[in-house]
């Protein structure tokens, strides 16, 4: 079990460096499956988003409505209470559609243990990649760096 922790860890920080350096996320993404896959762990995918819906750009106010429209879930994929359920995200920005989507779709399949892993650069400032966030406090990333302080 060890070694097999140990190649997987080592996939997930390989997709993490392609993905920093700009490299396309949703192919490293597919090949990191395809690798995960090959370690003698079952992979499916349980939730697809549609490409074309961006929920980030939408307006506050539509943002949430548009969000349970753009997933589709693969029901009868996840063993209720033996499973645990690891989330691939290569674009977590403010959080809000992991938060109110995402984990709730994915605790509703009834999974063991949820684990998130986020291949993403961290955006620590706002405005970044056109995206208008007036406050530093709406990224995941900062959100993440507050609440490991108050951890130590």
């Amino acid at each position: 079990h060890d070694e097999m922790a140990r190649r997987r860890a080592e996939v997930i920080r390989e997709l993490a460096r392609r993905h920093s350096k700009g490299e396309n996320g949703h192919a490293a993404l597919e090949e990191a499956l395809g690798r995960v896959g090959s370690l003698a762990v079952r992979t499916e995918k349980v939730v697809h988003k549609d490409a074309k819906i961006r929920t980030f750009i939408q307006e506050d106010s539509s943002r949430e409505h548009l969000t349970v429209h753009a997933y589709d879930v693969h029901y009868g994929t996840v063993r209720a209470g033996q499973d645990v359920l690891v989330a691939l995200d290569d674009s977590i920005v403010r959080g809000n559609t992991l938060k109110n989507a995402i984990l709730r779709t994915l605790d509703n399949l009834g999974p063991k243990r949820i684990i998130i892993a986020s291949s993403a650069p961290q955006i620590r400032f706002p405005d970044v990649y056109g995206i208008d966030m007036a406050k530093m406090g709406d990224l995941a990333a900062f959100k993440a760096a507050v609440a490991l302080l108050h951890e130590t």
